[in-house]
């Protein structure tokens, strides 16, 4: 089974070892039962019916309940019937289609041998047909699309589903090895050309958004191709972006980037499979605190869709009960991410605790900005999608004793100097807005250094090149 290399001993551990999971799993089928599903497509996202059926399908095979069978394919073939996926902008070929290519591949591979000859064909012509699509406008617009965005979130989730798909279904549809060769090489170049200190320029909010697809890629292809992405470094390090990114409180992020909200912030999924990946017992801590203590509260005040909850079924798949979860006390109060150069500074890890977070980087980070200049001209591309980041050179966020005192307002399609707390002079500065399409090729910000605790920036001049009246 994709996802699951194990699964009679999945079954057995449903019943001790990862009980609490497994409840987790069948308490969000039980909410699935009672949504009214729309015949034609909704003019909102869809991304919720791919984690519906991922869930319904792995609740049958590990319980045999018709009940569950039935409610996944109620999902699964209403969106079968839908003429498009998705709304609005890149119809078929951006998000909504992608979530669902995941979902509706891990279902098709999952419950293939408890489908009817009739069923199976119809939802494999259909993910066939959703994934040439993809395909196809990722092979057209190639140097100016997401199929190109190395370092921004919809190329690992749309490379992420389309994969998924692939590996379903390349049995009995010789073509997907094409898009299987494509995915593999998108994840192989992402993975090696991402921040050696594990950063994310695009902001703790799409880190959480995006970071199931990533491990889930990196595990496939690990299962189908021998290839281990786990080795590369931005994997073995962005756990500890995410968690220097979090508030003393950990229930919230800090919202550098484009952040909705600063209760988008979780993965429990993520943080189980960083810890069994790496045998890391803080990962394994932090889950276990979400998942006691934050999950309810996220998912119903987060605003990035489709939130939380539906990530159980990856939960129970990543969640290694033999790693022990250790507390964060004696981990270091400072660490430099030096490629977005953030530093990060707190006075302890208790909920009352000071957390100064200053940041100071080229546009989307040193790695993008150096790589994406180097394949730009080199193919005639435009590799950088800016449009998740924001004016924040010389920016600071400062929380202290549970609440905030300097903050950003993250996600704002008024991308202006005074939206953020960017350090500047000057009346021009007041109005000062983000060049997203820089033409020139120049170091328009040094790098923050960060020496012994303390921080030293010599980017002031250099920061406000990026900006203009």
């Amino acid at each position: 089974m994709l996802l699951i290399q194990d699964f009679e001993s999945l079954k057995k551990d449903i019943r001790q070892k990862k009980e609490q999971q497994f409840t987790r799993l069948i308490e969000q089928c039980g909410w699935y039962s009672a949504q009214e599903l729309s015949n034609e497509p909704p003019p909102t996202s869809i991304t919720h019916m791919g984690m519906a059926a991922a869930n319904l399908a792995l609740a049958y095979r590990l319980t045999g309940s018709k009940q569950y069978l039935e409610e996944a394919k109620r999902w699964i073939f209403t969106a079968v019937g839908y003429e498009v996926w998705g709304y609005g902008f890149l119809v078929d070929v951006d998000l909504s289609a992608s979530w669902l290519l995941y979902g509706f591949g891990l279902s098709y591979d999952w419950l293939y041998n408890y489908l009817t000859k009739a069923e199976q064909q119809r939802l494999l012509n259909k993910l066939i047909l959703q994934g040439e699509k993809m395909y196809a406008y990722a092979q057209e617009n190639r140097g100016n699309c997401w199929s190109t965005d190395f370092w921004q979130n919809h190329n690992w989730i749309n490379y992420c589903g389309l994969l998924t798909t692939a590996y379903a279904v390349r049995w009995e549809y010789p073509e997907a090895e094409k898009w299987i060769r494509e995915c593999v090489e998108n994840f192989e170049f992402v993975l090696t050309h991402l921040p050696e200190d594990g950063s994310d320029y695009e902001g703790t909010g799409y880190w959480r958004y995006a970071m199931p697809f990533i491990l889930s890629a990196a595990e496939l292809i690990r299962e189908q191709e021998g290839i281990d992405l786990f080795q590369c470094e931005f994997l073995q390090n962005t756990f500890w972006f995410k968690l220097y990114q979090t508030a003393p409180n950990l229930e919230e992020n800090i919202n550098f980037g484009d952040v909705h909200d600063t209760r988008s912030s979780h993965s429990i999924a993520a943080y189980y499979k960083f810890a069994s990946e790496y045998n890391n017992a803080y990962a394994q801590w932090l889950a276990e605190q979400v998942r006691t203590k934050y999950l309810f509260r996220e998912a119903y005040q987060s605003k990035l869709l489709p939130g939380i909850l539906p990530e159980a079924f990856l939960e129970l798949i990543w969640y290694n009960p033999e790693i022990p979860a250790r507390h964060l006390s004696d981990l270091p109060l400072t660490r430099f991410f030096p490629d977005l150069g953030l530093a990060v500074i707190r006075s302890g890890w208790d909920r009352n605790a000071i957390h100064f977070s200053f940041k100071c980087s080229a546009p989307g980070g040193h790695t993008q900005w150096r790589e994406s200049w180097k394949l730009d001209k080199e193919n005639h591309w435009r590799t950088r999608s800016l449009t998740h980041y924001h004016v924040d050179f010389n920016h600071f966020i400062l929380k202290a004793f549970d609440s905030s005192l300097a903050i950003d307002e993250g996600f704002n399609r008024t991308n202006r100097a005074r939206n953020h707390g960017q350090i500047s002079y000057g009346p021009m500065m007041e109005k000062a807005t983000w060049v997203s399409l820089i033409t020139r090729d120049e170091k328009l910000v040094k790098k923050a250094v960060y020496k012994n605790g303390s921080l030293e920036t010599k980017c002031f001049d250099e920061a406000m090149a990026a900006t203009v009246d």
